[in-house]
């Protein structure tokens, strides 16, 4: 792990690409190839253990999600967060304000809390077109059936062990 050099990756990460690898493991099944998932991070994966394929990557973050295996046990990671949804990345945002102004990446704390609070009424009213175009979101951060695939196939995965 390492600050990734090209900042703080945050509320939603563009363009999440998934790998060739991608195609035979478990994790992704069901998800498209190109997405957009929730993010908030300052750090980034700079290196697997040998063998250890990127599952997925975008320009921010080359590795944005890994099966690491350890003989008979396995741990799976994402950068992005499939377990999130527009109202906690909204709490989030708003609760690493003052950050996120000393990044530059707002102008003012009531410029995050509105950013926040549109979030979050998006997450009320996903059908809103308005707020769908303001904020650049499709099915793949609205539809919890699309954002969750990988959180839904690590319980069939555990199942399937312990079945």
């Amino acid at each position: 792990m390492a600050v990734n050099p090209k900042g703080r990756e945050w509320g939603i990460a563009r363009d999440i690409r998934l790998t060739e690898a991608a195609n035979t493991s478990p994790m992704h099944d069901g998800k498209p190839e190109v997405f957009d998932g929730f993010i908030m991070q300052l750090d980034e994966v700079t290196q697997l253990p040998d063998g250890t394929p990127s599952l997925a990557a975008n320009v921010h973050t080359t590795i944005q999600a890994a099966i690491i295996g350890n003989g008979t046990a396995s741990f799976w990671s994402t950068q992005y967060h499939p377990e999130y949804n527009l109202y906690e990345m909204g709490r989030l945002i708003a609760a690493r304000g003052k950050a996120l102004v000393r990044e530059g990446l707002f102008p003012d704390e009531a410029a995050v809390a509105e950013y926040a609070a549109k979030m979050m009424e998006l997450h009320a009213n996903p059908d809103s077109i308005e707020l769908r175009a303001e904020f650049g979101v499709g099915d793949d951060i609205i539809d919890p059936q699309i954002r969750e695939v990988e959180l839904r196939n690590w319980l069939r995965f555990i199942d399937s062990r312990t079945g």
